[in-house]
């Protein structure tokens, strides 16, 4: 895993808290824990890759023959005249 893991910053907010929050039980409140490790969850489930945005097209013709060149063997959105292109 890359980056910060949310235990990390879990474990931050413990060590650093301010004594009179360190005097409750648990350090963090719940809920904050919950959004932290929601958060790593949501990152962890999404992938990036680099792609290509071509747009703005002068007409629908054009947008055919360029999709016509690049959709072979490569990732693509076709739809509201945009192409996205997968780069390898």
């Amino acid at each position: 895993m890359k980056g910060v893991q949310a235990q990390q910053i879990i474990t931050f907010f413990e060590q650093y808290a301010h004594p009179r929050l360190r005097v409750k039980n648990p350090v963090i409140p719940r809920n904050v824990t919950d959004l932290i490790i929601l958060w790593e969850k949501e990152k962890d489930r999404l992938s990036y890759e680099d792609g290509c945005l071509i747009h703005a097209f002068k007409s629908f013709d054009e947008f055919q023959a360029t999709f016509g060149i690049f959709h072979d063997g490569m990732m693509y959105f076709y739809g509201m005249a945009v192409l996205c292109l997968k780069l390898n």
